[in-house]
């Protein structure tokens, strides 16, 4: 059980731009939102809704064209933004590490899986190569490979044991945060129930908090705590799981949990959601979801909906909601 009352991370009115050939593109537009001591939070929407760059804006790994032009990003207190280099090196991997869905990417191919292992452990602890060999062969035990594939190329592993070797290398220096982005993408379904139920042991026994990305909300429905749900490039909804299960605020996460089946519930029929996200470099007025949106009325197309308390513990950003309290 997560410690509610302890904040790890707390995100503040982020906002990031990439900068195109037309203009400024806000890829994230005041998003806030806190992480818990021991919390599974999930951050959902679709494909280019800024769940990502959020990730990235975190680990401060934005690069060329994008920068964080506003807000704070506090971990533990302090604003990771304002970071000098040591203290950024000892900020990535000892405190959070991040998961990215592609393994066969993240992983050098001509160099054993061990010495890469080694490599992170060593970058950050003054120890010795058989120790940290050692190490290496434990951390595989811990996502059910064996201590024996340590001398593997990545090429000799399977999709999903390359993507435990990567969780393997985020557990190393065993940090506070682990941010997981699509961990599971392009794996078969019973590949990534062993990975998803390996993290949420291994979550359980050693008590990091988790950040999952994914397209895929049934399976958060099934594993979170608290999920937020982005729609180009803002935070329209944030809630405990057991009422985003049956009281979801926004229409659009309404119409995601139309779009997808359920794992567990019982079967029906299945609807999309019309149109498509809007130009972010010359959005429209008013809410950005109105043009898709089948509940909106004319104060949706011109005023933008604050970000709001609509229930205990859940916040949501829509003009349909009565009886709202500022959050």
């Amino acid at each position: 059980m997560y410690q509610e009352n302890e904040t790890l991370l707390e995100v503040k009115n982020l906002t990031v731009e990439y900068q195109a050939v037309r203009g400024a593109l806000k890829a994230v537009s005041g998003v806030s939102f806190t992480i818990h001591r021991g919390e599974f939070f999930g951050l959902a929407g679709e494909s280019g809704c800024g769940k990502s760059t959020i990730a990235f804006s975190i680990m401060r790994l934005l690069k060329g064209a994008a920068s964080v032009t506003g807000g704070e990003i506090n971990f533990k207190g302090k604003n990771i933004l304002s970071f000098g280099n040591e203290e950024l090196r000892l900020f990535r991997w000892d405190r959070t590490s991040m998961v990215l869905q592609s393994a066969m990417n993240n992983l050098n191919p001509v160099v054993h899986i061990g010495s890469q292992l080694c490599d992170a452990i060593s970058a950050h602890e003054n120890i010795r190569k058989k120790e940290a060999l050692e190490k290496a062969r434990q951390l595989l035990k811990m996502v059910n490979i064996n201590g024996d594939r340590i001398s593997a190329y990545p090429h000799e592993l399977s999709g999903g044991m390359r993507q435990r070797v990567v969780i393997a290398m985020a557990m190393a220096l065993r940090p506070d945060l682990i941010i997981f982005d699509e961990p599971t993408t392009a794996l078969d379904v019973v590949v990534q129930y062993n990975i998803i139920r390996r993290i949420m042991e291994l979550k359980k026994e050693m008590g990091f908090s988790i950040m999952f990305i994914t397209h895929d909300l049934p399976l958060m429905l099934e594993v979170c705590d608290r999920i937020g749900i982005m729609y180009a490039g803002r935070m329209v909804e944030l809630s405990p799981v057991e009422q985003m299960k049956t009281k979801a605020a926004h229409p659009y996460t309404r119409g995601l949990l139309q779009a997808f089946p359920s794992l567990l519930g019982e079967k029906k029929r299945l609807s999309g959601i019309p149109g498509s996200v809007p130009d972010l470099i010359t959005p429209p007025a008013g809410c950005l979801f109105y043009p898709r949106c089948k509940e909106g009325s004319e104060r949706c197309g011109r005023e933008s909906p604050e970000f709001r308390s609509c229930g205990p513990g859940q916040f949501c950003a829509c003009h349909l909601r009565k009886g709202a309290v500022h959050g």
